[in-house]
C-alpha cells in the first residue's frame, strides 16, 4: 500500500478513535459542568497540569523515539520498558510526596488528595507505552482507536455516577483513573509483543538521547499552554481557572477533531520520507493545509456562536467563558504551523532544534504572562495569542531551513481557508441581530448560524480559489481510486 494511502487510512482510524474519545468526553464534560462548580473544575486543572507534565517526563519520549527508529528489534524494545517502568515509579512518588506541597502553593487544600489519587497515573502510562509505538509503527492506529473510546465511556460512565452521588470532585479523579487502567489493560490484550528480561546499553542510550530530547519539548510545549492555568490558578483563584477551562475544553474538542488525528499519523508519515527532503517538505504543507481548512472555520465559528451555546450547554454560572473563548479562537491561525514542527523535525532528525525553538517559547510566555497578568485575566489571553503568532512566524523559518518547506508554500496552502474563515467570520457577526431575531431558543440560533457559516465557508473556498480545489482533487483522487482497486 502506498504511503499516502496509509496515511489517510491512519488518519481515519486516528480520526475515528479520537473522534469518539473526544465526543464522550466533551458529552460528560458538559454533564459534569452541571453537576459540580467551576471550582472544582479549577482544582481538577492544577491538578491535570502536575499530573501531565510527570507523567510525560516518565515516558520519557519513548513513543515518539521508538516510532521514529528505523529498526526496531525486540531487545531494543524491551530495554526501553525497563527503563520506562524506573521513571515511571520515580514520577508516581515524586507526585505522591510532593502534593501537599502544591496545594499549599496555590492556597488550594483539596489539591492534595486529588494529587496523590491521581499519581499511579503516571506509571500506568508507562506500563503501555512501547506496545503503542509498535501499534503506531505498523498504522495500527484501528486497535489504538478501539482502546480510547473504550477508555472514555467507561471512565465516563463512572464519573457521571460518582457525581450524581455527591463525590465531588473526586468523579472527575475516579475518570482519570479508570481511563489510564483501562488505556493500560486493552493495549497489552491487543497486541502479542511482551517485554523479555533484557537489557541493552547502547539501545538505552540512543533512545533516551532521542527520548530526552523530544520529551523535553513536550514537556515545553504542555507547559506553553499550561502557564496560563498555573497564572490564573494562582492569582485569581479556581473559580476564574475553572471558567477559562470551558473555553480550553471546547478547543480542545475541536483541535482533536481537526487536526490531531493528522498529527498523530504524521510522525509515522514523515519518518518514512526522512531521506527525501523534498518530499517530506510537501507532505508537510501538505498536511498544514489540509489541517487549516478544518480548524478555520471551526474556531471561528466557535467564537460566533459562544454567547448561545456556553449557557445553553454549561448553564448560566459559566458566562464568564464567552469572552475567554471569543478572545483565543484567533489562536487558530497558528495552531495549525505549530502543531506539525515537532513531527516535521523529528523526522528529519532536528529533534535539538526543536527543543531550544520550545525553550524560547517558554521564556516568551513567560514573560508575557508576567507582564500581562497584573493587567487581569483578559490581558493574559491577549498575551497567549501573541506568542503563540510569534512563534508560528519561527516555525515557518525553521520548516523552511530544515526540511526546505519555502513559506509561499505554506502561504498557499494557508490563504484560501483563512481567507474564506475570516470573510465567513464578518457575514456571520453582520448576520448576528437577523439570527436574534430568528429565535428565542438559543441553540436553534447556533444551529442556524453553524449551518449559515459552513455554507458560506465552502462556497466562498470552492468558487474563489480554483487552485485550491485543484490540489484537493489532486490529493484526494489517489486515495479513493487506491481504495477502488483493492476493493
Amino acid at each position: 500500500m502506498a504511503l499516502k494511502q496509509q496515511v489517510f487510512i491512519g488518519s481515519v482510524w486516528s480520526l475515528a478513535g479520537t473522534a469518539g474519545q473526544q465526543t464522550v468526553n466533551f458529552i460528560l464534560f458538559v454533564m459534569l459542568a452541571r453537576l459540580l462548580s467551576p471550582s472544582d473544575f479549577g482544582v481538577m486543572a492544577i491538578a491535570a497540569v502536575v499530573i501531565d507534565l510527570l507523567a510525560l517526563i516518565g515516558c520519557l519520549g519513548q513513543v515518539q523515539a521508538l516510532v521514529q527508529r528505523e529498526e526496531l528489534d525486540d531487545t531494543a524494545a524491551s530495554t526501553s520498558f525497563w527503563m520506562l517502568q524506573a521513571f515511571g515509579l520515580a514520577m508516581t512518588a515524586i507526585v505522591f510526596f510532593s502534593a501537599p506541597l502544591v496545594a499549599s502553593v496555590f492556597a488550594m487544600p483539596s489539591l492534595t488528595p486529588v494529587l496523590q489519587l491521581l499519581s499511579p497515573i503516571c506509571l500506568l502510562q508507562t506500563l503501555s507505552a512501547v506496545h503503542e509505538a509498535w501499534l503506531r509503527r505498523s498504522f495500527g492506529f484501528k486497535w489504538l482507536a478501539a482502546r480510547m473510546v473504550t477508555a472514555s465511556i467507561l471512565g465516563g460512565i463512572a464519573s457521571v455516577g460518582m457525581a450524581l452521588y455527591g463525590f465531588g470532585i473526586y468523579a472527575m479523579v475516579g475518570q482519570r483513573l479508570l481511563i489510564a487502567f483501562v488505556l493500560a489493560v486493552m493495549v497489552w490484550w491487543s497486541l502479542p509483543w511482551r517485554p523479555k528480561w533484557r537489557w541493552a546499553t547502547a539501545d538505552a542510550l540512543s533512545l533516551a538521547r532521542v527520548g530526552t530530547d523530544v520529551s523535553l519539548v513536550t514537556f515545553l510545549q504542555i507547559a506553553n499552554v499550561r502557564i496560563i492555568d498555573v497564572a490564573v490558578g494562582y492569582l485569581f483563584g479556581p473559580h476564574v481557572l475553572g471558567q477559562l477551562r470551558i473555553a480550553w475544553k471546547l478547543f480542545d474538542f475541536v483541535m482533536a477533531i481537526a487536526v490531531q488525528p493528522v498529527v498523530n499519523v504524521s510522525l509515522t508519515a514523515l519518518s518514512r520520507l526522512q531521506h527525501n527532503t523534498a518530499a517530506m517538505a510537501s507532505a508537510t504543507v501538505r498536511l498544514i493545509g489540509v489541517s487549516g481548512t478544518a480548524l478555520y472555520p471551526l474556531f471561528f465559528g466557535i467564537a460566533i456562536v459562544a454567547p448561545d451555546v456556553v449557557p445553553s450547554l454549561f448553564g448560566d454560572e459559566w458566562g464568564d467563558a464567552i469572552l475567554f473563548i471569543q478572545i483565543l479562537a484567533p489562536i487558530s491561525v497558528a495552531a495549525t504551523i505549530n502543531y506539525f514542527l515537532s513531527s516535521a523535525l523529528t523526522a528529519a532528525g532536528r529533534t535539538r532544534w526543536i527543543l531550544w525553538q520550545a525553550l524560547g517559547q517558554v521564556v516568551l510566555a513567560i514573560a508575557l504572562t508576567v507582564v500581562s497578568a497584573p493587567f487581569g485575566v483578559v490581558p493574559v489571553l491577549i498575551a497567549n495569542v501573541i506568542r503563540a503568532s510569534v512563534i508560528a512566524l519561527v516555525n515557518v523559518w525553521l520548516l523552511k531551513v530544515a526540511i526546505g518547506a519555502a513559506p509561499a508554500m505554506l502561504g498557499r496552502a494557508l490563504m484560501p481557508p483563512l481567507v474564506a474563515a475570516l470573510a465567513m467570520t464578518a457575514v456571520l457577526v453582520v448576520a448576528r441581530p437577523l439570527f436574534l431575531e430568528l429565535s428565542d431558543i438559543a441553540l436553534l440560533r447556533a444551529i442556524a448560524t453553524a449551518i449559515t457559516g459552513a455554507v458560506l465557508f465552502v462556497s466562498l473556498l470552492w468558487f474563489g480559489f480554483p487552485s485550491w480545489r485543484r490540489n484537493m482533487h489532486m490529493e484526494l483522487k489517489p486515495l479513493f481510486a487506491g481504495k477502488r482497486a483493492s476493493s
